[in-house]
This record gives structure tokens, sequence and C-alpha cells, in this order.
């Protein structure tokens, strides 16, 4: 499930993965800003710039190793 807010002017995008954590299975939070995107785990303090893909009725976060961002 996917909870988040949303501004009007579709500048800024926070929303949480409530399993969202790839290394502790934490909740993970996301902040999309036009041109890039942070996750950070608040259990494990993980912090990484992800690469979200929002689609008609799916978001996938994905994590690509270091160097290929």
């Amino acid at each position: 499930m996917l909870n988040g807010t949303f501004d009007h002017q579709g500048e800024i995008a926070d929303f949480t993965l409530p399993t969202g954590c790839p290394l502790c299975g934490g909740e993970l939070a996301v902040r999309m800003t036009p041109g890039t995107s942070y996750s950070y785990c608040g259990h494990c303090h993980w912090l990484s710039r992800s690469h979200v893909a929002v689609e008609r009725n799916s978001v996938r976060v994905g994590h690509p190793p270091g160097g290929l961002v």
C-alpha cells in the first residue's frame, strides 16, 4: 500500500512504502522532486538516490548499484 502527499502543482511528492526498504524490510520514505528522488529508511537509516517509475496503477522504486546513477 502507498501512503503519501502530493502537492497540487506536481512539483513534490512524498510517500511511504510500509515494507519497502531493500536492506531491512522497514518502512521506506520516498521524496520525488522534478528530476530526482531520494529514499530513506528510519529503521536502519539507509539513504539512497532512487529511481521511481509511476504507472497507472503502480509505483516502482528501484535502487541501482553505486556508480550507475
